[in-house]
């Protein structure tokens, strides 16, 4: 069983009231409603495949909380490895980049999560902090782990590759390079250079841009830091 929670930001509520269904609605900066129904929907429509196409995934999600929150640590989704984050505003953007593609797109960020977890990059940073200290760069190498795990081994079927290109499409990270020799997300690191980085910080700076910006090791510290983890897991 999924446990569905919520957590306004500790800087500004901006759930002001339920719909009809009883979903919160949150309201984004441009002063619009984000579509809680459609959200919850599509979510829970992506559990659905996740049981049926790739029941291992389905079993990190199913043993997580899932939270939703407009925090502005947690721009699109994020892990704590104990918990999976989404910001509403994000999962929104993604559902209607696309008519067709919408909710795969939510799928691929969802399963992105999960694998962080499942790969336990988390502690393996954190454990490795002297090592590993740059959390941006930390982030990136984890993603281009999962990314081509996804693109490459995610199918459906025999000859299905229904996430190929994803990547790319949301402006994430992804290496044939890297995936094809096997790096891990430790070998990877002293692999990006500088000007990579600075690159792709551009190109997710602003707001819930196409991309992955939940700048997975930092923001979970702050999170931490301000106890917002540990309350979204015991509310």
């Amino acid at each position: 069983m999924y446990v569905i929670k919520y957590t306004d930001t500790p800087i500004e509520t901006s759930r002001l009231f339920e719909s009809q269904s009883g979903n919160p609605i949150w309201i984004k900066k441009d002063g619009t409603a984000v579509d809680m129904d459609k959200v919850v929907m599509v979510v829970e429509a992506v559990m659905q495949d996740l049981a049926q196409y790739f029941p291992s995934v389905e079993r990190i999600m199913k043993h997580k909380d899932i939270i939703y929150t407009d925090n502005p640590y947690v721009p699109t989704m994020a892990t704590d490895g104990v918990s999976i984050f989404i910001n509403p505003a994000f999962a929104e953007q993604l559902i209607n980049m696309d008519e067709d593609k919408g909710p795969l797109y939510v799928e691929f960020v969802l399963i992105h999560e999960a694998l962080h977890i499942l790969f336990d990059h988390c502690n393996k940073h954190m454990a490795n902090l002297d090592k590993y200290s740059d959390a941006e760069i930390v982030n990136m190498a984890q993603d281009y782990e999962i990314n081509y795990t996804i693109e490459n081994f995610m199918r459906q079927g025999p000859g299905t590759a229904p996430f190929k290109g994803i990547t790319d499409a949301l402006g994430g990270c992804y290496s044939d390079e890297f995936g094809k020799k096997g790096l891990t997300w430790e070998e990877i690191y002293d692999k990006i250079p500088r000007q990579k980085r600075t690159k792709v910080l551009e190109k997710t700076s602003d707001e819930w841009k196409k991309g992955f910006a939940d700048g997975y090791a930092e923001v979970m510290a702050k999170l931490r830091k301000e106890s917002l983890v540990e309350k979204c897991v015991t509310m």
